[in-house]
């Protein structure tokens, strides 16, 4: 498993992992970094990146294969 990136966003640490042809996005407390939950995404295999916005309160998941920004409301 590789990190492709990390994003804070209010009280939590988003980490973009990748192995092989798939992509998850661990969620972990800030203040412990306790592992909270995992986010899957469809269609994500090889992620590159990792944003957050806090205004909109998303992450923005780019993705080298398919030349999409990914879009995940947290």
């Amino acid at each position: 498993m590789a990190v492709r990136g990390v994003a804070l966003l209010s009280d939590e640490l988003y980490v973009l992992r990748v192995s092989g042809k798939s992509a998850d996005v661990a969620v972990y407390e800030t203040r412990s970094f306790t592992l909270e939950r995992r986010l899957t995404v469809p269609g994500l295999r090889a992620a590159c990146d990792l944003a957050a916005c806090e205004r909109s309160g998303r992450l923005f998941i780019a993705n080298r294969c398919t030349d999409v920004i990914h879009t995940v409301r947290t």
